[in-house]
């Protein structure tokens, strides 16, 4: 059964709240897959806005590429932001709330609805910041 739920992710003085939905195959999940799916689904969509922006860019001068390099494997890079936003958690940089209750367990299972509410309460970006 596929589950469908849909992440606030806001900041400490609910200005910059935005809707995120996530997918997830399982109904039982860990708080470190729900901080893995949720940092995946976000470099997806900054991954295709840069795919936008590339079809109506410039093809870059070798002495370019040379001061900024071409990016490297994105499927690096994603790991390299699933371990940002991990340790960003265990830092408690950021908070997540199940059902209006924090979560500090990284292990911790949550059993997952249509219904359940999910907050991630940032003090620093997950990706980009």
């Amino acid at each position: 059964m596929s589950v469908q739920l849909n992440v606030i992710d806001t900041d400490i003085f609910n200005q910059n709240s935005k809707l995120i939905t996530l997918c997830f195959s399982m109904e039982k999940i860990s708080i470190k897959e729900l901080i893995e799916t949720r940092v995946m689904k976000e470099f997806n969509i900054e991954e295709e806005h840069k795919l936008k922006r590339a079809d109506n860019s410039f093809i870059p001068t070798a002495k370019e590429l040379k001061l900024n390099p071409a990016p490297s494997d994105p499927q690096q890079d994603v790991e390299i932001h699933k371990d940002k936003a991990i340790t960003s958690f265990l830092k408690n940089e950021y908070f997540i709330f199940i059902n209006d209750v924090q979560k500090t367990d990284i292990e911790e299972r949550i059993l997952l609805s249509p219904t359940t509410r999910v907050t991630f309460l940032k003090l620093t970006p997950l990706i980009g910041g």
